[in-house]
């Protein structure tokens, strides 16, 4: 019996052919699990899209005028913001809660870096579509994975609009 130039023996075909079973067996969980944790890209997920940026002022102070921002006067209207802070870029949920409160709080959670899908008034939460992290408006965890709050910022309502303060 003639022997092929270049071909493999038996033996080194089911060695090489265990191996690379092995090694994705091993590796698709390792994968997944990686890859689930992954960051949410900013140009998916619902109301993204309606994402007003608003200037740095040095005084920390921005307001929000409801002749600009008139989702802001109804309880459970909420925009989105990214504010250029002099602290830094703070992308935000700023919610009218009831009559008399107003949240703001991050849009990022504090589990894995996904943005949280915008504020549902019915349920009164913000839901992370990533790993199904739920908070309050003020932004306490309702349930996790993560045990961290989002970020929040003091927020004034008044008769024509809402302050927030952004150190």
């Amino acid at each position: 019996m003639s022997r092929c130039t270049g071909c493999l023996s038996r033996r080194t075909f089911l060695e090489r052919s265990l191996f690379s079973a092995t090694k994705l067996a091993l590796g698709a969980p390792a994968f997944a699990l990686l890859s689930s944790c992954g960051q949410q890209p900013l140009a998916s997920g619902k109301g993204l899209s309606d994402v007003t940026t608003v200037a740095t002022n040095s005084n920390n102070l921005y307001t929000f005028n409801f002749t600009d921002y008139p989702l802001l006067q109804s309880v459970g209207g909420s925009v989105h913001v990214t504010v250029n802070a002099t602290s830094g870029n703070k992308d935000l949920y700023i919610t009218r809660v009831d009559t008399n409160t107003v949240d703001t709080v991050s849009t990022i959670c504090t589990h894995a870096g996904c943005t949280i899908n915008p504020y549902d008034s019915t349920t009164r939460e913000y839901l992370c579509p990533c790993h199904g992290s739920i908070f309050s408006a003020d932004g306490n965890v309702i349930n996790g994975p993560t045990t961290t709050p989002l970020p929040s910022y003091p927020a004034t309502l008044s008769t024509t609009g809402v302050q927030i303060t952004i150190t």
